[in-house]
């Protein structure tokens, strides 16, 4: 594997561990400064996550067809967190959370397919 593609795959793990303990650390219990802002954080934290999974894949030349499947398992993720979530004490499961993680995914996809075309 090239230093490009290592690199690529390195930023892609990276967020999805910075994802991964954002999601599971105690809620604070206050409200968003900005209405819905959890909300945003959720579709930007998974949106990103898709559209680094697909990079590392286009920087190891692998087919275009895995941006479906690394949509699905963001989305999966993004269901599996909010389970978690509801069995810790200091979190709640929230299909609004859901939602909006579902949402990100689908916007970093349609972001990453986009540029994808242009390079």
């Amino acid at each position: 594997m090239k230093a490009k593609q290592r690199q690529a795959w390195l930023v892609a793990g990276l967020w999805w561990l910075f994802l991964t303990v954002v999601q599971l650390l105690p809620s604070t219990g206050k409200p968003p400064a900005i209405p819905y802002g959890d909300k945003l954080a959720h579709g930007f934290l998974f949106g990103v996550l898709v559209y680094l999974l697909f990079r590392a894949c286009a920087a190891s030349n692998l087919a275009r067809k895995y941006l479906g499947i690394f949509l699905v398992g963001a989305i999966a993720y993004g269901s599996l967190c909010e389970f978690v979530q509801g069995f810790m004490p200091a979190r709640q499961a929230d299909v609004w959370d859901f939602a909006a993680d579902a949402l990100g995914s689908v916007v970093g996809a349609t972001v990453a397919r986009l540029r994808g075309r242009e390079q």
